[in-house]
């Protein structure tokens, strides 16, 4: 198992389902050879004998449930062990630059004819290697909550592997707090004061992106407005007084 956390190429990872199918294929060997530990036997040859065994029933139970519980918790931890590797040499060899979303598919699918149903989300997105000055386009399937903040044509930033290209996070949701070391949490009432008691634009931007990454600071004759598209949130202070709206809360506060 830890021979395929550590061996399995990340390249391979390209993608939601591929990389839990990859995960279960592997879990579903690792599971199989404990099988063969259990049962004391040498060598893949000798499952034969078990069929001349008087226990032979009480041998197949025994491997059927070992199998399938150490395919299930050994896919998980090579799931999750790749996707920290992907993550620590992000964190370490990755390059933060900006894309733009071209488009997005979300297809639903029924298992098997069950109510459960199978969700993919894909989207093809185009970024420019600021290293190699080459522009890279794909298309690639991501976490649905990932998808939920997204749209058409959004710019967004990424972090990608200069040596794989297709290798990249988008920066919104967790994947903040995770590759820009900023907490991503949504305005209080804490933050209100802080920012009455704020008179320049620029503090106030500062303090924003102490807060969340995405905010952009937009100007007209009347007033200065700070909004964070990725989060749903806009804030504006007119003459000492505040106005908050945010989708996760649906009203305007002053």
């Amino acid at each position: 198992m830890i021979a395929f956390i550590f061996l399995t190429p990340i390249t391979l990872f390209f993608g939601v389902t591929v990389s839990v199918l990859i995960s279960m294929l592997e879990g579903l060997v690792c599971a199989f050879f404990i099988v063969l530990g259990v049962l004391d036997l040498k060598s893949i040859d000798e499952l034969d004998k078990i069929k001349d065994r008087k226990t032979s029933k009480q041998f197949s139970i025994i491997a059927r449930i070992n199998i399938f519980v150490g395919f299930v918790v050994f896919s998980m931890i090579i799931y999750k062990g790749i996707n920290k590797r992907v993550d620590y040499k992000l964190k370490n060899e990755g390059v933060f630059t900006t894309a733009r979303i071209l488009d997005g598919e979300h297809i639903s699918r029924k298992l098997l004819r069950r109510t459960t149903k199978n969700n993919i989300y894909n989207i093809e997105i185009v970024y420019e290697d600021t290293l190699k000055n080459k522009k890279y386009q794909f298309k690639t399937e991501i976490e649905g909550d990932i998808f939920n903040l997204l749209s058409k044509n959004q710019e967004v930033d990424i972090i990608y592997l200069p040596e794989s290209p297709s290798i990249f996070k988008i920066m919104v949701g967790n994947n903040i707090t995770k590759f820009k070391d900023v907490p991503n949490r949504d305005l209080n009432f804490t933050d209100f004061e802080r920012l009455l008691s704020l008179e320049d634009t620029e503090d106030i931007k500062s303090y924003l992106d102490s807060i969340s990454f995405g905010w952009e600071k937009e100007e007209d004759e009347n007033m200065v407005v700070f909004n964070n598209k990725l989060k749903g949130e806009l804030v504006s202070i007119p003459n000492g007084k505040l106005y908050y709206k945010s989708e996760n809360i649906g009203s305007l506060m002053n």
